[in-house]
Parts: C-alpha cells; structure tokens; sequence
C-alpha cells in the first residue's frame, strides 16, 4: 500500500510540475518500492536518468521534489500504513525504526517492527487483564 500511495504521490507531483513521464515515472517508483529500504531510491534514480535526457534542470527539479516526498512517506505515511495494518500507533512503528536502527542498522529497522509489536501487544494484554481484575 505504501508503494503504491509513494508512486502516485510522485506522478501527481510530476504532473503538476509538468514534468515529462509522470505516469512512467510513478509506476517504475511504484514498483521499486516493494524493495526494501533502497527500493523507492533506485525508482527514483531510474526517474532521474529519464528525465536528464530530457533536461538536466527538470532532473535536478524531479530529484529534489523525490527527495521532498520520500521524506513525507518515510516519517508520515509509512509508519501510518504499516502502523494500522499491524495493530499499533504509528508513533511507535516510527520509534522502532528510529532506535532499531540507531542500534542495529538496517537489520535494526527490519527487527524493531515486530519487537516493537510483540511487546505492545503482551503490555496492551497486560493491562487489558489488570483492568478486569479491577
């Protein structure tokens, strides 16, 4: 879901940029970004080539609106979608990739997820316990 809402947040802006390939240019960021972490960047690097055949001032302008973009989806729109499909805020799935990186790299973002998970959900069936108890 990710990738395909990054790629139409890029062939929109395309568009309304009026930049060329905007549609191409979406589906190949799209689709490259089901790739994890380098994913959406080597998309992006695709749309770049394109776009320097073109003009290398209307790449220049594509690679920094991508950049714009990628760091939306990155702190805002990922942690959301991931966030809601497995159950907890996106703060935390934020949180997670943040401190497991800054611990284990990117092995670190990949593991924070479900450690992060796992342990919302034994504190949330935790508390949810000592409330009835209550």
């Amino acid at each position: 879901m990710d990738a395909i809402i990054l790629g139409c947040m890029v062939a929109i802006a395309m568009g309304i940029m009026r930049l060329p390939y905007p549609v191409l240019v979406g589906v190949i960021v799209s689709v490259t970004a089901l790739i994890p972490v380098v994913g959406a960047l080597f998309g992006g690097t695709i749309g770049v080539v394109l776009l320097v055949m073109e003009s290398p001032i209307k790449a220049l302008t594509f690679l920094i609106v991508f950049l714009i973009l990628q760091q939306i989806d990155n702190r805002l729109i990922y942690p959301h979608v991931v966030g809601n499909a497995i159950g907890i805020p996106s703060i935390l799935i934020f949180a997670a990739i943040v401190i497991g990186g800054s611990f284990g790299g990117v092995i670190g973002m990949f593991l924070g997820i479900p450690f992060t998970a796992v342990l919302y959900t034994l504190l949330d069936t935790d508390m949810k316990k000592r409330k009835e108890e209550k």
